[in-house]
């Protein structure tokens, strides 16, 4: 008898222990369920973004090389087909800096608008969670593109001037009237 006893007393300490553990987390979920929308907002986007990178690379760091190399590739073949093979070059405009601004333009473009179309199907079991919305996933995903293409755009852009192209526009207006 006393061992029962002892039994029970000892199951009470650990169900009182573990509710004590157990309630502060639940206080904390309230409070995070009290948040204002625009913060669940940015968390919500956030999380997806993270998501988005880990799904997009993984652990390897192969899709970060082809990130950069496709629109090198295109580069290299459309400024060797069309400026050296065929003689199709616009005068007083550099053709490496007119093909490297539209091709890399083109390249982002396409990448954001077909990558956030998939966005939705491909994050929806992600619906589940109240939180989650059909937009929040496509805005994390042309998010990240942007960001993606914009960082290659800025890396070849450096390379350029690197390799002493003139890559400012001095008078872009002039320049749009070229392309006319």
């Amino acid at each position: 008898i006393y061992l029962t006893d002892t039994t029970k007393l000892i199951e009470c300490f650990i169900r009182k222990q573990i509710c004590k553990m157990l309630k502060p987390k639940v206080i904390a979920m309230r409070i995070s369920n009290k948040a204002k929308p625009f913060v669940i907002f940015t968390r919500v986007i956030y999380a997806l973004l993270i998501r988005e990178l880990k799904t997009r690379f993984g652990e390897h760091r192969l899709g970060i090389i082809w990130v950069f190399m496709e629109p090198l590739i295109q580069l290299g073949l459309f400024i060797t087909l069309l400026g050296y093979i065929l003689k199709r070059v616009m005068p007083n405009v550099d053709y490496t800096i007119f093909a490297a601004s539209g091709i890399l333009t083109w390249t982002m473009f396409k990448n954001v608008i077909n990558r956030g179309i998939t966005s939705i199907k491909a994050n929806q079991a992600l619906f589940a969670f109240p939180h989650v919305k059909p937009l929040d996933a496509f805005i994390a995903r042309v998010l990240l593109e942007f960001l993606i293409y914009s960082t290659v755009y800025l890396v070849i852009g450096v390379a350029l001037i690197h390799l002493e192209y003139q890559v400012i526009f001095l008078k872009p207006l002039e320049f749009i009237h070229l392309i006319k």
